[in-house]
């Protein structure tokens, strides 16, 4: 049975790295969301490989060109911060978290509050850098408990972007 996955930061090098090695994988993964903030080019493309159920490109103003890239391909096109949390909240077994700063952080809380694995590639999201960034570490943490969710680590030196599609298995 195909695990389904969100890949939010997508376009990104480490959201690159999980799709490659998802396509690798032929029909084991079912991919439900990408995001990617400006690329629609890449984030277009990404859909039609995958055959992504929605594809979201958080510049709002870049939506005709999300919408047109996809058009005919069932991939459902969306644009803006909510949205991205909206795709966030689908819901997948397991989400690569890889969306650059603390825009990463809403749309990781949305889903962790699915209680599935979510792969933390944000920096902001795992450490205490910045004011703004540290109010939201122990709910992050919190919310992986409340939610049961894993959190299994997606970056830094030890990171392997197949060990964090691996462990969504």
């Amino acid at each position: 049975m195909a695990r389904s996955v969100s890949i939010l930061g997508a376009t990104g090098s480490i959201g690159r790295s999980t799709l490659d090695l998802i396509e690798r994988e032929g029909d084991a993964f079912d991919v439900v969301a990408l995001t990617a903030h400006s690329d629609v080019e890449g984030l277009a493309a990404a859909a039609r490989r995958t055959r992504a159920r929605h594809a979201v490109i958080g510049d709002e103003r870049l939506y005709p060109a999300l919408k047109n890239a996809l058009a005919g391909t069932g991939t459902q096109a969306a644009a803006g911060n909510e949205a991205i949390c909206e795709a966030a909240a689908l819901g997948a077994d397991w989400t690569m978290a890889a969306i650059v700063g603390t825009a990463g952080l809403k749309p990781v809380m949305a889903a962790l509050r699915q209680g599935k694995t979510v792969a933390l590639a944000n920096k902001e999201s795992r450490k205490r850098r910045g004011r703004r960034c540290c109010r939201s570490i122990p709910n992050i943490m919190r919310s992986s408990n409340a939610f049961r969710t894993k959190i299994p680590p997606a970056s830094g030196a030890s990171f392997s972007p197949r060990a964090a599609v691996r462990s969504g298995r």
